[in-house]
């Protein structure tokens, strides 16, 4: 059985309009992140101390990655290939893929294209 290799790491935190950062698990390979948060979000008195200030959860994810044994090498080796992952499945939806609308001109086109859903759901945008 293969161990799925992953770290973790701090990005702006979408959900108070990047004013905080947010600690998030990078899966080796795989496109996007996994933010970390509550186990009840719902929960107004359950603290989320996964979102707060940049030494704060950079603090965190040293702590977290540390456990792992995981070094500044592996960690950005891990975050680069969820990265290329992700540019990878970019390039797919730019190819020449029918299910993908084109303008007049043959390019293509996430406009005016009110019934289709086009591309994968990432974390990196």
């Amino acid at each position: 059985m293969i161990k799925e290799k992953y770290c973790f790491t701090v990005i702006s935190d979408e959900i108070t309009d990047y004013q905080t950062h947010r600690v998030v698990k990078v899966v080796e390979g795989q496109s996007g992140y996994y933010p970390l948060g509550k186990a009840n979000p719902d929960d107004p008195h359950e603290l989320d101390k996964f979102s707060g200030s940049y030494p704060d959860m950079k603090g965190i994810c040293d702590f977290m990655n540390n456990n792992l044994k995981l070094s500044e090498d592996d960690i950005e080796h891990i975050i680069d290939t969820s990265m290329q992952r992700q540019l990878d499945e970019d390039d797919y939806i730019e190819s020449e893929d029918p299910h993908i609308p084109q303008d007049d001109d043959g390019e293509y086109s996430f406009r005016d294209h009110e019934d289709e859903t086009v591309g994968p759901k990432t974390g990196y945008e």
